[in-house]
């Protein structure tokens, strides 16, 4: 079986695993306070985005487990909790709200880098059918702030570097520019494209 084959399974698999998962803990989460509405109705079906997010940090809470295992099977990355952050909002333009979340990976290798990622729980309405996940910048790679959710993408302001040398990024002098980046599902693949 092929690489590509072999990710796909093992992320079908991650999803059961996190749905089974999910389902048993979601009575022990409680329903904390935030700024979002707490209801959204599309072509006439109601969804309540407290039960998204509520969902979201049930299969985050697993995913982030396995992820980490993933990204350094060594053992010394972690997660910094405090920097965990949860939207909703439609991003694969199929009109229903999907869950994004925000999250810091620090130590990988045992170094001091770190690298901020997403993750996008797509809904159908019910249940979260399937994920995907990007590295969104990082240590050398440029800073970066969230704007928002608009269009099908989760919408960045990222300021990158205009040299690949790392020397180079460490030097006064070396100009930067921002770039508005979105993270968006189309057709169930990951797509990366500046916004205009």
């Amino acid at each position: 079986m092929g690489k590509f084959k072999k990710t796909i399974l093992s992320f079908s698999i991650l999803l059961n695993v996190i749905s089974c998962k999910a389902q048993n803990d979601e009575n022990k989460l409680s329903t904390e306070a935030t700024k979002l509405d707490s209801s959204v109705t599309i072509k006439n079906i109601h969804y309540d985005k407290f039960e998204i997010m509520k969902r979201a940090k049930l299969y985050f809470n697993e995913y982030i487990k396995l992820r980490i295992k993933e990204i350094d099977e060594d053992g010394f990355a972690s997660e910094y909790e405090d920097a965990r952050e949860f939207y909703v909002g439609d991003i694969n333009l199929d009109g229903i709200p999907d869950a994004i979340v925000l999250y810091s990976i620090e130590g990988v290798g045992g170094g001091n880098n770190w690298y901020r990622h997403i993750v996008m729980f797509i809904n159908d309405g019910k249940e979260f059918v399937s994920l995907n996940h990007s590295v969104v910048f990082g240590t050398l790679q440029g800073q970066g702030e969230f704007v928002g959710i608009k269009n099908g993408y989760a919408i960045f302001d990222i300021l990158g570097y205009n040299s690949d040398k790392w020397t180079d990024k460490l030097e006064e002098g070396q100009p930067s520019k921002y770039n508005r980046i979105g993270y968006g599902i189309r057709n169930d693949s990951l797509v990366i494209d500046e916004i205009k």
